[in-house]
């Protein structure tokens, strides 16, 4: 996304950003709920990534947390400094456990996590972002 001096990647003459994005987001302001997309976050990374396969995904993807599991993230968030994004209608995507920036795209330090990690997953043991084991 970032070329070797920190500018923005351009694909076809247009920011990278574009890819995926709607608008150009504007990383000093923009957080999760006023960036726009071109598409449903998960065909958005489809195009590039096959989905996840197996059953975890199909339990995972595009379901609504449970009141007790949205109260785990948001003290997850809290206690971990990250975000957990969740799409329209607060559903459960890619994005919600795997930041596709690369590192140094996003400035705000709970959004930015993940970037350049292991399969890019915000924490390392992901799992315990949601389920209490």
């Amino acid at each position: 996304m970032l070329n070797s001096d920190g500018t923005i990647r351009e694909v076809r003459g247009e920011p990278i950003c574009l890819v995926c994005h709607a608008v150009l987001p504007d990383p000093a302001v923009d957080v999760t709920g006023s960036v726009r997309f071109k598409a449903d976050v998960g065909f958005l990374c489809w195009r590039c990534h096959p989905p996840m396969p197996g059953s975890f995904f199909t339990q995972h993807f595009l379901v609504t947390p449970s009141t007790a599991t949205l109260k785990n993230m948001q003290d997850t968030e809290e206690r971990l400094l990250v975000i957990l994004p969740l799409v329209p209608r607060g559903r459960i995507t890619c994005s919600t456990c795997h930041n596709p920036h690369q590192a140094g795209v996003i400035v705000h330090e709970a959004a930015a996590k993940g970037a350049d990690r292991p399969s890019r997953l915000r924490l390392p043991s992901i799992c315990f972002a949601c389920h209490k084991m």
